[in-house]
């Protein structure tokens, strides 16, 4: 892999690649990380997903909702809003950040592998909100992938 100075002029130089690593952290004890997905089929049925792991990357509760017909970024958002009620309704006051100051970021595709699984398993569902005690039959490897 080539790497290129920010010093050169040459645009040719400018063009190089880099390499980063993608996958899932865990946050420090004691807090819990929630990761969501939103999803849209061919027959453009938008649903949620998401998940809550402890510090050791451990499954805590996990969700898929179908929601029916909206946009991608509606899905998504109703994804991280079910979420966060999720964390509170079970008690969880260490998300990331205390007294729920709560960042978003984009997580690439390749780190979110486990939520893009629940909120894709979702759409083929009821319309509603289904809960998982346990990652659903299918989930175990993609949680594995994340990390």
């Amino acid at each position: 892999m080539r790497y290129c100075s920010p010093s050169k002029t040459n645009l040719h130089e400018r063009n190089c690649k880099v390499t980063v690593g993608i996958g899932w952290t865990a946050p420090r004890w004691p807090f819990f990380r929630l990761n969501t997905d939103g999803a849209r089929g061919l027959n453009e049925v938008a649903s949620a997903g998401g998940l809550i792991r402890d510090a050791n990357g451990k499954w805590f509760w996990g969700f898929g909702m179908n929601i029916g017909y909206c946009s991608i970024s509606m899905a998504e958002l109703c994804g991280l809003y079910q979420g966060l009620q999720v964390a509170w309704i079970n008690g969880i006051r260490f998300l990331e950040a205390k007294d729920w100051r709560v960042f978003i970021r984009h997580i690439y595709h390749e780190a979110n592998f486990a939520a893009d699984f629940l909120a894709k398993t979702a759409g083929s569902m009821p319309l509603g909100f289904h809960v998982y005690q346990d990652p659903p039959v299918g989930g175990d490897p993609w949680l594995c992938y994340d990390m």
